[in-house]
């Protein structure tokens, strides 16, 4: 091969400077080809150092001489530590051309396993994958798997062939309500909740009556090894980290203690980190209520962060001093087991069907509630009372109406039953078709009749006149000489007739039937008045009869309004005492069904009946006096 600076010597020396064109342009073909034979034939890529990208991650490796075609195949992991596959590396065109699609990351196979801390306890167990994992995927196997009678699940991951194990959210049954208690990130972290050291406190201090329990969370950063008994085991550098890939988002981050037995939290020192992204300045207290967890408090942290930590004090719940009282009703219990607490109000107010008005309570720090306890009126028992005096205002209204209208100077029988006339004794007004006042009209014409006959015997005989003839006495007045001038025929058997009944009613009549019960209105004007009162119309009656005495109008319209259960036993009683006043005979067999067993039906028929025999002797007294004043 020739150098290009000895292409013009060359032609000089051979064809000198006439020749020299031509021989130069032909040498210079020749020099071409032969340096192009030369390139072909050499190495082409140098060895030098190659950037290579797998997973995001760039490295740097050292490539030997390579000929053309030639590659360089390293593993994935020389690149990125949990990677698989293979990184190829080919010269081409003098270029090192770089393959890393083979480059995967790395699973973890079935049976691989993991260390996992439950709770603050020292004690490792081992977590293994049921089946195999990708890259990122998760498994959760139950805690009691690992720890007998414990609940929830071991969060298994698999990142890049390594298994972790996130056993935060395993814990011990819990022990009924108020004896878990736990704190949750009330806003949202760009990064994961770092908390350095958490206590509970019983006393509102955060110094005395320190809470000892099982502590659990949401979740724990266990590849880091950042578990939740850092958050408690008193060292103030080291800290739980929750696993939040994405963010914290609000209340997901959280830590709890599980209580042997129910307690009661006063306070809670929180030291967490001081970077923000890490820290939560709205801190959410929450109970287990037995069924779900219930909102204890909600803190808001302000003011520079301290080194040491911040003294959550939790007010007290007000239980002593709630409301009470015959319709009172009130919201003052609270959320359940939470309570209303310090600085909370509440509303007592009267319950449905009841009136008054509405006071507030307020929680103060001594655990009471101050206030009134309102006044609650029944309405429902107000208005049966209004109602009832409504009716009795009415009825007594009704009473005094009846007694201005039928019994204004009307006479009592207490002390004249004796002069009662005979044809209104031992009978009902209506019987046998025959009414009383009839017989009284009889009773009279015939008496007219023998005063007649009296006179005339009188004057014949110049005798002592004679109360009552006897018939042998009106068969010797007929037969004498003066009787045909003063006695018709007509008349003189109308007078047999009268003696004949008289004779015949010497003996007690046994016959009592119902004569007038099934004809209520025989006496228009009694039938009204029963009907406007009936209660009035009853004590009426035993007002009229007077037997005893005391037992007045007004007594005894008490009596059937306030006991109207007692109806048919005052029904009975009153027709009892009618029939001795009349001198009826006795029937409590025909009494007890009219006014016990047939008392709807019957027994307003029986006190028209009754009222018509009591009024007939006044009426009867009445026109009498009437008439002797004419």
């Amino acid at each position: 091969s020739l150098a290009p600076s000895a292409l013009p010597a060359l032609c000089g020396r051979r064809h000198g400077m006439t020749g020299c064109r031509s021989s130069c342009t032909a040498y210079a073909v020749l020099l071409l080809v032969a340096s192009l034979e030369t390139h072909l034939v050499a190495a082409d890529c140098a060895a030098t150092a190659v950037s290579v990208l797998v997973g995001g991650i760039a490295d740097e490796l050292q490539v030997p001489e390579l000929l053309e075609g030639e590659a360089d195949i390293r593993p994935c992991s020389s690149v990125r530590a949990g990677y698989v596959g293979s990184v190829t590396i080919t010269c081409i065109g003098s270029v090192h051309s770089v393959n890393v699609r083979k480059c995967e990351p790395q699973g973890c196979p079935a049976g691989q396993g993991s260390a996992a801390r439950i709770g603050d306890g020292r004690e490792l167990y081992l977590a293994k994958v049921t089946q195999g994992l990708a890259h990122t995927e998760e498994e959760y196997l139950p805690c009691r798997n690992l720890k007998d009678r414990y609940y929830g699940y071991v969060h298994l991951r698999c990142s890049f062939g390594v298994l972790s194990a996130d056993a935060a959210g395993c814990r011990p049954p819990f022990n009924g309500s108020s004896s878990v208690f736990r704190v949750l990130n009330g806003q949202y972290l760009a990064g994961s909740w770092r908390v350095f050291e958490l206590t509970f406190y019983s006393e509102p201090d955060c110094s005395g009556g320190r809470l000892k329990g099982e502590i659990f969370g949401s979740s724990e950063n266990a590849g880091s090894a950042l578990t939740t008994a850092l958050a408690v085991d008193g060292n103030r550098t080291s800290f739980w980290s929750s696993w939040c890939p994405g963010g914290c988002q609000e209340n997901t981050a959280w830590l709890g203690i599980a209580l042997a037995s129910a307690s009661t939290v006063r306070c809670v020192k929180l030291q967490q980190s001081q970077v923000p992204c890490c820290r939560s300045d709205r801190v959410r207290l929450e109970v287990w209520d037995g069924e779900g967890w219930q909102e204890m408090q909600v803190w808001d942290i302000t003011g520079p962060s301290s080194l040491f930590g911040k003294d959550l004090v939790v007010p007290i719940t007000c239980s002593a001093g709630k409301p009470g009282g015959v319709g009172v009703v009130h919201n003052c219990d609270g959320p359940p087991v939470v309570g209303l607490q310090q600085g909370q109000s509440c509303t007592a107010s009267c319950a449905e069907g009841f009136a008054g008005s509405s006071e507030e309570f307020l929680c103060g720090g001594d655990g009471s509630l101050q206030g009134a306890t309102p006044s609650c009126y029944n309405t429902e028992e107000i208005s049966r009372l209004a109602s009832f005096s409504l009716i009795g205002v009415a009825l007594t209204a009704l009473g005094l109406q009846y007694s201005c209208v039928y019994m204004s100077g009307k006479a009592r029988l207490t002390y004249d039953l004796d002069q009662i006339p005979g044809p209104m004794l031992g009978r009902w007004v209506e019987q046998k078709g025959e009414n009383t006042w009839q017989l009284l009209m009889q009773d009279k014409k015939m008496r007219d009749h023998m005063k007649i006959f009296e006179k005339a015997k009188m004057e014949k005989s110049g005798s002592q006149p004679m109360l009552e003839p006897s018939p042998d006495q009106l068969k010797m007045a007929d037969a004498s000489e003066s009787t045909p001038a003063l006695l018709d025929a007509a008349e003189k058997a109308e007078l047999e007739g009268y003696f004949a009944r008289k004779k015949k009613g010497a003996k007690k009549e046994k016959y009592q039937g119902v004569d007038g019960l099934c004809s209520p209105c025989e006496e228009p004007d009694i039938c009204v008045a029963y009907a406007m009162c009936p209660c009035c119309r009853a004590a009426d009656t035993w007002h009229t009869v007077g037997l005893p005495e005391w037992q007045s109008y007004w007594k005894i319209f008490a009596a059937y309004i306030l006991c109207p259960c007692c109806w048919p036993c005052l029904n009975f009683y009153g027709r009892y005492r009618i029939r001795q006043a009349f001198r009826i005979g006795l029937e409590p067999h025909r009494d007890f069904l009219i006014h016990c067993v047939c008392c709807c039906c019957c027994s307003p028929c029986a006190h028209l009946q009754e009222a018509r025999l009591v009024d007939a002797p006044i009426l009867y007294f009445k026109c009498k006096n009437k008439l002797i004043d004419l």
